[in-house]
């Protein structure tokens, strides 16, 4: 993990990215479970997933939120596609989205460093 201090500027926070296709296919799936399974997920989360699944630019405050959960959450996720913790990881983009937003984050924070 990354410390909050490098990234979290209001001047970065502002600043958009590219969503991969990939990741917003994944995010569509989680985010259609999400909207038929509102009482396994939060507001937040349902709309995180919208923003990932439907929009091509994506504000770094939402990607550093995509990255703390995936890597919070990394090994936590079940083998079994249908159980909740798969259905929410797939809101937040899956794997895709969890080597993405690293990479996001790692060159940001280095890029602050800098500074």
């Amino acid at each position: 993990m990354y410390n909050n201090k490098l990234y979290r500027t209001a001047e970065n926070l502002s600043e958009k990215f590219i969503v991969p296709s990939n990741v917003q296919k994944i995010a569509q799936e989680g985010y259609d479970w999400g909207r038929n399974n509102r009482n396994y997920c939060s507001s937040k989360q349902i709309e995180l997933s919208r923003i990932l699944a439907m929009q091509n630019m994506i504000k770094l405050s939402d990607i550093i939120d995509i990255h703390e959960y995936t890597a919070k959450n990394r090994f936590r996720i079940p083998s079994d596609p249908e159980r909740k913790e798969a259905w929410i990881w797939k809101m937040y983009g899956g794997e895709e989205a969890r080597r993405w937003s690293e990479y996001i984050v790692r060159v940001n924070s280095k890029k602050h460093l800098k500074v």
